[in-house]
């Protein structure tokens, strides 16, 4: 501490007020000069180029609110914005619905969905049934669509992609009613054991 000392200020240069400062070991903490020299006056404030063009457009606006066929012209306008925007939003809603499938098909897996999807279809048969057959029907020409578009694709993009059947399920004949486990234990003599 004894080899510490503190730098001693400078003397202000001439012709200048001496600076406000602090010592910290050894360093000058400059706080504010008092020598500012005097800023010349301000010219009075001008309105900005967006203010002014604001202010215009806000009198062209309600210039023409004061028209009396202007609801008319607003209506007329709303309408040919929808009617030129449509298209978008129906892409839009489309592309939405088709990411929202995906996303559920995601998060709860194939058993869980066709799960759903068969019970709900239960749902719908035992409360109305000629409903529920117009669905399937629906459901088996989409099939079919979808496998008339697959077939013309190479077969190696197709490989493992199998579409589901929704068709109702044939009688079997008497031949394949009969189980051929039962029919080999029947020529060995033997009974067939079924399970409980």
């Amino acid at each position: 501490r004894a080899n510490l000392r503190l730098i001693e200020p400078a003397p202000p240069p001439a012709g200048r007020a001496p600076v406000a400062g602090r010592q910290l070991r050894g360093f000058r903490m400059f706080r504010r000069k008092t020598h500012a020299r005097p800023q010349p006056a301000k010219p009075p404030a001008r309105t900005s180029v967006t203010g002014r063009v604001t202010r215009a457009v806000g009198r062209l606006v309600l210039r023409f609110l004061r028209r009396p066929d202007a609801p008319r012209l607003i209506a007329t306008a709303v309408l040919a914005f929808l009617v030129f925007t449509w298209p978008g939003r129906v892409v839009g809603l489309a592309v939405t619905a088709a990411l929202a499938l995906m996303a559920l098909y995601m998060a709860i897996g194939y058993d869980r969905l066709a799960e759903w999807i068969y019970h709900r279809y239960l749902k719908i048969k035992a409360r109305d049934p000629e409903r529920a057959e117009a669905l399937r029907l629906r459901a088996v020409a989409i099939t079919k669509r979808l496998e008339h578009w697959t077939s013309r694709l190479p077969q190696s993009w197709t490989q493992g992609l199998y579409l589901p059947e929704f068709e109702e399920p044939q009688p079997l004949s008497g031949k394949m009613l009969d189980d051929p486990f039962d029919k080999l234990a029947r020529q060995a003599g033997q009974t067939p054991q079924t399970e409980a």
